[in-house]
């Protein structure tokens, strides 16, 4: 039994660390995560909200915005690459 539940347990797992990086990154996001002496994605981008920064500044808020889409596409993409492919034969 073993040997057939690791594959779908992985896959659990990469994707619920997708969603709890997610979730974390909108508390903060909202002010209800991790508060501002400690860094976040979701405080960078907070802080990055206004008009002029959003048109003039866009190094404050694309590179984080970036690096939280390429993390949890990159963990989401390693589940499915451990997802078991079936063949018909």
């Amino acid at each position: 039994i073993l040997p057939n539940a690791i594959a779908p347990i992985f896959i659990s797992i990469t994707f619920r660390i997708a969603s709890a990086i997610i979730l974390e990154s909108s508390l903060s996001f909202l002010g209800m995560g991790v508060q501002m002496p400690a860094a976040s994605w979701g405080n960078m981008l907070y802080n990055a909200q206004s008009i002029s920064i959003l048109k003039n500044g866009q190094w404050m808020w694309l590179p984080p915005g970036l690096m939280l889409m390429i993390t949890i596409l990159s963990i989401n993409f390693i589940g499915d690459a451990l997802e078991p492919k079936t063949s018909i034969r």
